[in-house]
């Protein structure tokens, strides 16, 4: 793997989703004249990002797509030492290791807390299909992610439309390139909109 270029993950338990992810990624980095079922708007968009990032020989694209991929990433993580920029996670995986007479679960949280903390100006975008409700654990799991990499954690569900699927990816991609803000300064910015 070229460590040059930025390495996109995608990971989930479900193939389909892996596929379609991929296939959307590499689209707009490739061939960005691609009839998707999108607006103007949207392909504006994909024009404009590709005229300035849209070389895919710049980018890795790695696929985990099994209920272990929480646990098979790190093990290649600390194998390879191999860092993301972008990852777009599922949140359920589902899959159980024992250890030491134990159970243990990971999930895209999980991974998305040791991507940031491995490189905290990598991107996450979380694609899921389950449902969080606002009081769930996950929930502030994820919204604790957002406040501390501000603009770097995006979620999205899967039941979307290939515009808002299309966008959130761009949306991304954009974000690999754009600085990160200090979470202190990004407190302190929303403290003084409210004295206003």
């Amino acid at each position: 793997m070229n460590s040059d270029k930025l390495n996109i993950l995608i990971a989930d338990d479900h193939p389909g989703s892996i596929r379609l992810m991929k296939n959307d990624i590499e689209t707009i980095l490739k061939d960005p004249t691609f009839n998707f079922d999108i607006n103007n708007i949207t392909r504006q968009r994909i024009h404009k990002f590709v005229d300035i990032y849209g070389d895919i020989s710049k980018y890795n694209i790695i696929k985990i797509g099994t209920n272990y991929a929480p646990y098979i990433f790190q093990k290649t993580c600390e194998k390879y030492l191999l860092q993301i920029d972008l990852a777009v996670l599922d949140i359920i995986y589902g899959g159980i290791v024992s250890k030491n007479d134990k159970k243990y679960t990971q999930d895209g949280i999980d991974m998305a807390e040791y991507i940031l903390n491995k490189n905290n100006k990598s991107v996450i975008i979380f694609y899921t299909g389950c449902d969080i409700e606002e009081a769930s654990q996950e929930y502030n799991r994820i919204t604790k992610l957002q406040f501390s990499f501000p603009g770097r954690v995006l979620i999205t569900d899967k039941d979307i439309d290939d515009n808002k699927r299309i966008n959130i990816i761009i949306d991304g991609l954009l974000k690999l390139n754009e600085p990160q803000k200090d979470p202190k300064e990004n407190f302190e910015n929303l403290y003084k909109k409210e004295i206003i």
